[in-house]
C-alpha cells in the first residue's frame, strides 16, 4: 500500500502542476491580448533559429495596422520544416497601442502549448489517481 501511495504522489503532484501551468499560461495568453485587433499579414521570410541541439524556422510577418503604417514581427513559435511559405497570408492579432506587438492568430501559435500542458498534466494526475485507488 505504501508503494502505491508513493507512486500516486509521483504522478498526481506533477500532473497537477503541469495542468495548472497550462491554465495559467492560457489565461495569460488570453488576457494579454484583450483589446488587440485582428487583421491579416503576409509571411515575408522564415528565419532559421538554431542552437546546439535543434533548429527550427520562425516566420517573419508583415502587416498593415489601422494607422495605415506597415509593421513587421518575428513569431516566437517556430517549426521544422517551416509551417508557412514566404508569401502565405496568415491571421494576425496586434496591439493597437503598440502595433509591433503581434502574434499569428492560429490555434497552433496561440493555444497549442497551454492546451498541451493541460492535457499532459491531466493525464498524469488521472494516472496518479488510478494508482492511488489501486486500479492501475
Amino acid at each position: 500500500m505504501q508503494g502505491r501511495l508513493t507512486m500516486h504522489g509521483l504522478f498526481l503532484a506533477p500532473g497537477a502542476v503541469f495542468a495548472l501551468c497550462g491554465v495559467a499560461f492560457g489565461a495569460w495568453a488570453w488576457i494579454s491580448t484583450i483589446g488587440w485587433v485582428p487583421t491579416t499579414g503576409k509571411v515575408a521570410a522564415n528565419q532559421l533559429r538554431a542552437d546546439s541541439d535543434s533548429a527550427d524556422y520562425v516566420p517573419e510577418v508583415e502587416f498593415m495596422a489601422r494607422d495605415g503604417r506597415p509593421y513587421c514581427f518575428v513569431s516566437s513559435v517556430g517549426s521544422a520544416p517551416p509551417r508557412w511559405s514566404v508569401g502565405d497570408v496568415v491571421p494576425v492579432l496586434y496591439d493597437p497601442t503598440h502595433p509591433g506587438d503581434a502574434v499569428i492568430n492560429t490555434f497552433y501559435y496561440r493555444w497549442l502549448l497551454p492546451v498541451g500542458l493541460c492535457v499532459f498534466g491531466a493525464g498524469l494526475a488521472y494516472g496518479g489517481h488510478l494508482l492511488g485507488r489501486g486500479h492501475a
